[in-house]
């Protein structure tokens, strides 16, 4: 995956100036991802599910959801990890957000 903006930006205009332009939204949807990871904005799974489990338990505490927020706290350390990753696996399946390889 190329990284060098100016090699994204001709590429862009390659594929706009052709004769005939195939499959636009996949191309738009590559050309993103492209760019987010250009930008340094896609976070990796674990990055993801701290992210996503940091939010469920402030959102319960703001929400004063005392019930939840304490039938979460009590789970172990594994199932937590295992809701969070199917969370995620999910949320990246239909592609409504989109990882970074570990490194």
């Amino acid at each position: 995956m190329s990284t060098n903006l100016d090699t994204i930006i001709t590429e862009l205009n390659d594929y706009l100036a052709a004769d005939e332009v195939t499959d636009p939204i996949g191309y738009l949807e590559t050309l993103q991802l492209r760019l987010q990871e250009f930008a340094g904005q896609r976070c990796t799974r674990e990055e993801m599910k701290a992210l996503i489990g940091e939010g469920i338990h402030k959102g319960m505490r703001i929400n004063d959801a005392t019930e939840a927020y304490r039938a979460v706290d009590r789970l172990d350390d594994k199932t937590w990890d295992s809701i969070l990753d199917f969370t995620v696996y999910g949320l990246s399946t239909v592609k409504v957000i989109s990882l970074r390889e570990e490194s």
